[in-house]
């Protein structure tokens, strides 16, 4: 590993969350560093500004956060959530595109590992929303008509925004569950159909652990499968490493719903030591 300090944890959120989502996994897992993001994309419910008309401010914000700790000499190693997997994958892929076309200065640092918790691996030029299209005609289940008509959240003038089903859907298993439910925000609903921009995502680029959440409402645990099935042929047949497929943590799991973090923090901790002991170790 570069340089002598731990790795920082940066961790990105899903649809309509906040920084906030990691506060107790920050908690927990001190001493090691977490800096957790709170994407552009994301607004609190009264904010009066327009909706964006993409994710790319996302993916900047991302692209700055991690560029900054590497060039200050942090390892670093990213962890997504959701739909934080398509615009963290983006960043990470455009990160180290730039880093073969530009050799980064003495004593930088190395982005060491991806972790996709319950995440979508979103391949290049494919947006979110999309990235499941081949596993509903597979199964012979129409596709949503929109990202509004996903559980637990509506849309309303360009934003994504929590409905009455928002608790039971994203936090069923949470502890003291008003109280997280209160901090959702809304979220831009071009976000999540904005395609991955980058040469080779994410998970193509860097050494990467999938954790699949088994009482998932929002991604069911089959159709995360999937999304690992689907990400692992689509890598094969380009150049690039084969994502979630080391030995020790390629495929992790947690008997949890859709916010391990809020309602088994210390298993999910856990979990991600494990990861940054591999890591630090590779």
């Amino acid at each position: 590993m570069s340089g002598q300090k731990s790795p920082v944890l940066v961790c990105v959120p899903g649809v309509m969350q906040g920084d906030w989502l990691y506060e107790p996994l920050k908690a927990e897992i001190a001493p090691l560093e977490v800096v957790a993001l709170t994407l552009p994309g994301t607004v609190p419910l009264d904010d009066p500004r327009p909706a964006l008309d993409s994710m790319y401010p996302d993916v900047e914000l991302i692209s700055k956060t991690i560029s900054d700790l590497l060039d200050a000499g942090r390892d670093v190693i990213v962890l997504v959530h959701s739909y934080g997997g398509t615009p963290g994958g983006d960043a990470v892929g455009r990160i180290v595109a730039e880093q073969k076309q530009n050799t980064p200065a003495p004593g930088s640092g190395r982005i060491l590992w991806m972790i996709y918790s319950n995440a979508y691996p979103t391949i290049e030029g494919v947006s979110c929303w999309d990235s499941g299209d081949r596993l509903f005609e597979a199964a012979g289940i129409p596709k949503p008509a929109s990202p509004g008509a996903m559980p637990g959240m509506e849309e309303k003038d360009g934003y994504l925004v929590p409905d009455s089903e928002a608790g039971p859907a994203f936090m069923h298993d949470v502890p003291d569950l008003e109280t997280w439910v209160k901090k959702l925000g809304k979220q831009s609903v071009a976000c999540p159909l904005s395609p991955i921009l980058a040469p080779a995502v994410g998970y193509r680029v860097v050494p990467t652990t999938y954790i699949k959440t088994l009482q998932d409402t929002v991604i069911p645990p089959d159709f995360q499968e999937g999304l690992v099935q689907q990400a692992i042929q689509l890598s094969k047949e380009r150049e690039g490493l084969v994502p979630f497929t080391d030995e020790e943590v390629g495929r992790l799991e947690i008997d949890s719903g859709h916010a391990p973090m809020l309602s088994k923090t210390t298993e999910y901790k856990d979990l991600i030591m494990k990861v940054v002991r591999r890591a630090m170790s590779a």
